[in-house]
C-alpha cells in the first residue's frame, strides 16, 4: 500500500511539474497571474522559459511608463508592483525606466500619499506599491540594469 502510494506521489508531482514548465504568459494573461508565476517557478527552481516571460511583461509596458492588467490597458500602480517584481525575478528591467519612475512619482497627492494612478485619492495600498516599486527601480538601477 505504502509503495502504492508513493507511486501515485511520483506520477501527480511528474504531472504537476510537467504543467507547471509548459506554461506561457499568454496562457496566464494577466501581469499578477504572470508575475505569482515567475516568482513561485524561481522559489521551487523549476524550469521554464524565461526569455518568454520577459518579452511579454516589457511587451505590456504602456508608453506612459507603467503597466496594466493586461497588454494594452489602463497603467495602474498595483499592476506595475506586479509587472517590477516579475522583471526583478527574471533580472531584467522595463523598457522605459524614466517613464515608470515619472508615472509612479504623478500618482504622489498633495496629502503626501499615493493614489492608484494621478488624481486619484491616496491610501495606504496604493502608497505602499508605489514606495515599493521606486524601490526595485532603484534595485534595477544600481545592478546596472
Amino acid at each position: 500500500m505504502i509503495k502504492e502510494l508513493l507511486k501515485m506521489g511520483i506520477e501527480l508531482n511528474q504531472k504537476v511539474i510537467g504543467f507547471l514548465t509548459g506554461v506561457t504568459p499568454e496562457k496566464l494573461g494577466y501581469i499578477s497571474e504572470c508575475a505569482q508565476y515567475v516568482i513561485t517557478m524561481n522559489k521551487l527552481r523549476l524550469p521554464f522559459v524565461k526569455e518568454r516571460f520577459i518579452q511579454w511583461v516589457r511587451d505590456a509596458q504602456n508608453p506612459d511608463g507603467c503597466f496594466g492588467f493586461t497588454l494594452k490597458t489602463t497603467s495602474f500602480l498595483e499592476n506595475t508592483y506586479h509587472a517590477l517584481r516579475a522583471l526583478k525575478v527574471l533580472g531584467s528591467k522595463p523598457r522605459n525606466m524614466e517613464n515608470c519612475e515619472r508615472f509612479i512619482y504623478s500618482c504622489l497627492t498633495k496629502s503626501g500619499g499615493f493614489g492608484r494612478q494621478s488624481n486619484t485619492v491616496p491610501t495606504l495600498e496604493y502608497s505602499y506599491y508605489a514606495i515599493v516599486n521606486l524601490k526595485i527601480l532603484d534595485e534595477m538601477k544600481k545592478k546596472g540594469l
